[in-house]
């Protein structure tokens, strides 16, 4: 982690293990588990062919984001 020691931090994150963590992740029979960024790009989610999607463009998946951001 790196820090100006006033207001910016960085920090690498190894994707690799966020994405197979999340791969794991089950919901009941059919539910899954997945991370969006803020612009709603999906940068970790079970079926591997949805990343680098924006769920922010897909109708029903920016419903469920906007849900989701107005009751934090």
């Amino acid at each position: 982690m790196l820090s100006d020691g006033e207001s910016v931090v960085a920090l690498d994150i190894v994707l690799n293990e966020v994405q197979h963590t999340v791969e794991e992740i089950t919901i009941d029979e059919s539910g899954y588990g997945f991370i969006i960024d803020e612009e709603g790009m999906v940068i970790a989610h079970s079926d591997p062919k949805q990343l680098g999607s924006y769920y922010s463009e897909d109708q029903e998946m920016a419903g469920t984001i906007n849900k989701v951001r107005d009751n934090p």
